[in-house]
């Protein structure tokens, strides 16, 4: 459904709530995640795919995947807390 929408600025918000919405349903992390690096890829500039995208890769337990897409989502908004927050809670490499 979403593919058929015709091409707008405002598609990577419907791909990023789509991705939210589906990091809440057992067993559809793998479909959340997908949904977000499309929501990601509409508009590179955009924090929130980027940090979505870590919560869903902590909750799918892949911490290097999580790091990744927090720093990217601070790469964006250097100030943002929320973001810096999350990657402090990360267990540190080689611990």
């Amino acid at each position: 459904l979403i593919r058929k929408m015709p091409e707008s600025l405002e598609k990577w918000a419907v791909y990023l709530r789509y991705g939210q919405v589906l990091s809440h349903v057992p067993g559809k992390l793998k479909d959340a995640a997908l949904a977000l690096q499309k929501s990601a890829s509409l508009d590179s500039s955009k924090v929130a795919p980027h940090f979505e995208l870590g919560l869903v890769y902590v909750k799918a337990g892949l911490t290097e995947k999580a790091e990744a897409a927090f720093r990217e989502a601070v790469k964006r908004d250097p100030d943002n807390k929320a973001a810096r927050d999350e990657l402090a809670k990360l267990p540190k490499k080689g611990k």
